[in-house]
């Protein structure tokens, strides 16, 4: 829903759904819908390395604990 209002505003207001429905996109309007695309899909890359590293950190804090209750 919020990609959607953001290509609205990006791609100049009212003759967006013209555009979408002939599929006419001058080139400044695909640039435009191919950062968005792009920035949509680091943006998601970016959220699952974030997971994997709070992931591993958290592994890492588990085993570090449990071995230094193993050894006192």
């Amino acid at each position: 829903m919020n990609n959607q209002i953001s290509y609205k505003y990006e791609v100049q207001g009212s003759d967006y759904q013209e555009k979408l429905s002939s599929g006419t996109w001058n080139e400044n309007d695909k640039r435009i819908l191919g950062n968005i695309d792009f920035h949509r899909n680091a943006a998601r890359t970016t959220f699952y390395l974030f997971i994997a590293l709070i992931v591993v950190r958290v592994g890492l804090s588990i085993a570090t604990s449990h071995s230094t209750q193993r050894g006192h």
